[in-house]
């Protein structure tokens, strides 16, 4: 009998801190809610979520401890409230002021009136900041997870006509889910759906067109007929006045030295210009020798021969691929992987780890770590598993895919 009640004890000790983690959820209204944990604020699309159409959810929470975040997803507002664990349990009731997240954002980045195909973004928005790489895949649109309402600011860095180009602008982030959100870069940059002079050519073709409309056949026709008709009538009154002024504007012109032809004077008009005597042709400018100089030979650096890719030293740290995209590192930490999400994706190189190494900016200078990948991170060739800190010129090898470094 004993050892029974000792078993029934040893059982309700183990239930005791599952019942603890327990909270059951109240929403604002019935709908579809997405509940989840995570360790931090979530900046990707979550997994291992709980889905209800209810407007209460008896949410486990298995695993999740008091510090961790409660998410709660609205899937028709799209927006997102977020609470500690905690406190969800002593209060697990929702309010509509609580979703204040944006669960998505899209940020399109055009030129003109087509897609970019690659660009580096950044976006702020209160404190919180992200990252993301547009390739010819996304058609222009970089997405972004877990950001509040209100001002954001976004950073956008192209390669214009070989060029880092950064372009800074302000946004509103309202609490609309559909709205996509433009930023318009110079061009010519690469785009999604022609090359860059096509695309210079299709802006400036659209800006002529709405500068100068086209003109009115009918109107240009009349202006110049009146211009003719002016240019005649004032022939006409000049010959009028000659022919009955003949000796007087004759005498006139020959005050200011114009010979004006006279009766018998037969030899006017065949008789060749006899040139001034005081005149002498000039003495033919003489070109400048420079004794003992040779012209200095123009250096042509190396990486001046990768296609497309300025060798300019701009002060911006950059990756330069064999093909010759041009990859900006932002300050801080750029994550390269195959995984969706992280700093420099490369999610369909089957050599690169998931999270294979990692980029740190600070200022102009930039080290490179490996993070325990499979296939190794290399340096001119030599593998590196610490920080080591790259020169202008170097080759980096994440497995296969290699990638030089300009700054």
């Amino acid at each position: 009998m004993l050892s029974r009640a000792l078993v029934w004890l040893f059982f309700l000790l183990c239930l005791a801190p599952l019942a603890h983690a327990q909270a059951t959820l109240t929403f604002p209204a019935a709908g579809e809610h997405w509940v989840w944990t995570s360790a931090k604020r979530f900046d990707a699309e979550p997994t291992g979520y709980v889905k209800t159409g209810e407007t209460t959810l008896n949410f486990p929470g298995t695993g999740a401890k008091d510090t961790d975040l409660l998410h709660v997803l609205d899937a028709k507002s799209g927006l997102v409230a977020i609470r500690p664990w905690a406190a969800a349990q002593k209060n697990p009731t929702f309010a509509p002021g609580d979703f204040s997240v944006r669960y998505k954002t899209t940020v399109r980045v055009v030129s003109g009136e087509k897609a970019v195909a690659a660009a580096s973004l950044k976006i702020s928005a209160g404190k919180e900041t992200r990252q993301a790489l547009l390739d010819p895949s996304l058609d222009g649109n970089a997405t972004f997870f877990g950001l509040p309402q209100g001002k954001a600011s976004v950073e956008v860095q192209v390669n214009s006509a070989g060029k880092p180009t950064t372009i800074r602008q302000e946004l509103e982030l309202t609490a609309d889910p559909a709205v996509t959100y433009a930023v318009a870069v110079p061009g010519p940059v690469e785009t999604v759906s022609g090359s860059p002079a096509a695309a210079a050519a299709a802006t400036e073709t659209k800006t002529n067109k709405e500068a100068a409309p086209a003109p009115n056949p009918v109107g240009t026709a009349l202006v110049y007929l009146i211009s003719i008709a002016a240019i005649v009538a004032i022939g006409y009154f000049v010959l009028q006045y000659y022919r009955g002024n003949k000796s007087a504007v004759d005498s006139k012109l020959e005050q200011l030295g114009v010979q004006v032809p006279k009766p018998g004077d037969a030899n006017m008009t065949t008789a060749p210009a006899q040139p001034d005597p005081g005149y002498s042709k000039p003495a033919p400018v003489q070109k400048i020798v420079l004794d003992g100089t040779t012209p200095d030979p123009i250096v042509v650096p190396p990486s001046a021969a990768a296609p497309a890719v300025s060798s300019m030293q701009t002060g911006e740290p950059r990756l330069v691929s064999d093909s010759g995209d041009v990859i900006p590192l932002f300050d801080g930490e750029t994550i390269v992987g195959r995984e969706v999400g992280v700093g420099l994706s490369l999610p369909d190189e089957t050599t690169i780890s998931r999270r294979h190494a990692k980029l740190d900016r600070l200022g102009t200078g930039v080290t490179v770590s490996d993070l325990s990948s499979t296939n190794g991170t290399y340096v001119n060739g030599v593998r590196v598993t610490a920080g080591i800190t790259l020169r202008p010129g170097d080759a980096v090898q994440f497995g296969s895919v290699r990638f030089r470094f300009e700054s």
